[in-house]
């Protein structure tokens, strides 16, 4: 529940961070330790899509799942 919960903000918020430049985004962390990283379920991420584009900054990238069961991302 708290994912999907997550995936919702981020989905809410996508919208509205395109639209402002890199400098007015947060900040990132340094990278997690393996163990400390949150895992993501592709399909929920997917929702029963073949493919969703991802909002990075300014960014858009599209994340899509091949006839193989593979994933692929492209900008």
């Amino acid at each position: 529940m708290f994912l999907q919960i997550r995936i919702n903000i981020i989905r809410l918020t996508m919208n509205r961070q395109a639209s402002k430049p890199e400098s007015v985004l947060p900040k990132l962390d340094k990278v997690s330790p393996v163990a400390e990283r949150p895992r993501v379920d592709v399909a929920q991420l997917m929702a029963g899509r073949r493919d969703v584009v991802l909002v990075h900054g300014s960014e858009e990238y599209l994340l899509r799942i091949t006839s193989l069961g593979k994933l692929i991302l492209t900008k």
